[in-house]
């Protein structure tokens, strides 16, 4: 598509039937009409977000005592 190819000229060019090329045009174009975000039409603000991280479970802790600590 994006060398602008006819279907059969793409499926020539990949190896796979003409019918096969023209369905998966088609579905790609669907996923990128699908794919774009709705406009913003308010204020929108973002922040980080800071998780703790716990280490239960985990094998190669790098201090096991402190697991939910940073290590020194």
């Amino acid at each position: 598509m994006r060398q602008s190819l006819t279907v059969r000229q793409a499926a020539a060019d990949t190896g796979i039937h003409r019918n096969t090329s023209f369905r998966w045009r088609h579905r790609f174009l669907s996923w990128i009409s699908q794919d774009r975000l709705p406009e913003l039409k308010s204020i929108t603000e973002a922040d980080e977000t800071y998780l703790l991280e716990s280490g239960k479970g985990k094998r190669n802790l790098t201090c096991p005592q402190e697991a939910r600590r940073q290590c020194n």
